[in-house]
């Protein structure tokens, strides 16, 4: 595992998300290591198929979303990281934890760090989880980062 020279830090923009890329800062400036972000867009068809849904382009709205995330991702890197690192973004279309594994092994990956959302439950049951996923797909160790819990 050591030196760690790639990390990889997927996002999906949310607070728990911010906590992980935080994490992967702090870590690339502990090593001099290169950091990579990287979203991905979900290619799951958007509507099921209508006849009454002819007017609507699925390639127009995923090209939307992927300016969308490259236009926050970017937002996010310039708040989030260190300026002195080096770092690289990435936006992808598919399936998320496909893609991390995909990019793991085409970048050569050292660690990816990733946060949790912490959903348990049926929301797990229903949603699944991407980062479960992920850290079963990587051949690279996987450090999970748990956002820290808000008092209601």
């Amino acid at each position: 595992m050591l030196p760690v020279k790639k990390i990889l830090c997927p996002t999906d923009f949310s607070e728990a998300a911010n906590e992980g890329v935080k994490a992967a800062n702090e870590l690339a400036l502990h090593f001099s290591a290169e950091i990579i972000m990287i979203h991905v867009v979900s290619t799951t068809p958007l509507v099921p198929a209508s006849p009454a849904l002819t007017g609507f382009n699925d390639l127009k709205v995923l090209t939307e979303m992927e300016n969308a995330a490259r236009e926050t991702i970017a937002k996010d890197a310039k708040r989030l990281l260190d300026g002195s690192l080096e770092s690289h973004l990435m936006v992808v279309n598919g399936n998320a934890a496909d893609e991390v594994a995909r990019v793991v092994e085409e970048e050569k990956i050292d660690l990816v760090v990733i946060s949790t959302h912490g959903l348990g439950g049926w929301r797990k049951f229903f949603f699944g989880s991407v980062t479960e996923k992920v850290a079963k797909l990587v051949t690279c160790p996987v450090l999970l980062i748990q956002p820290p819990n808000k008092e209601e």
